[in-house]
């Protein structure tokens, strides 16, 4: 028998934009490695969107105010990072 081996991921690398303009929707991406790491998904999420009125639909992220956004990174088994 050939047991499965878990490979955890070591770290997650995001390209978000900085800045974006109010009702523009932006795409938020990452990178997983290593690049054997068991779950390559990255799931995002909203911890304080502020007065933006964000909202965020897989890693589409869309905000109808100004203002700024804490968003989460995270892969299913490791503590997320947040990023501004």
């Amino acid at each position: 028998n050939i047991a499965a081996v878990y490979v955890a991921v070591k770290s997650i690398t995001d390209s978000i934009p900085k800045t974006a303009l109010v009702n523009e929707t932006i795409t938020l991406t990452g990178t997983i490695t290593p690049d054997n790491a068991t779950n390559k998904s990255i799931v995002w999420s909203i911890v304080d969107a502020g007065t933006t009125k964000a909202r965020l639909i897989g890693n589409q992220l869309t905000a109808t105010d100004s203002g700024t956004i804490k968003i989460r990174r995270s892969e299913e088994r490791r503590v997320g990072k947040e990023c501004r």
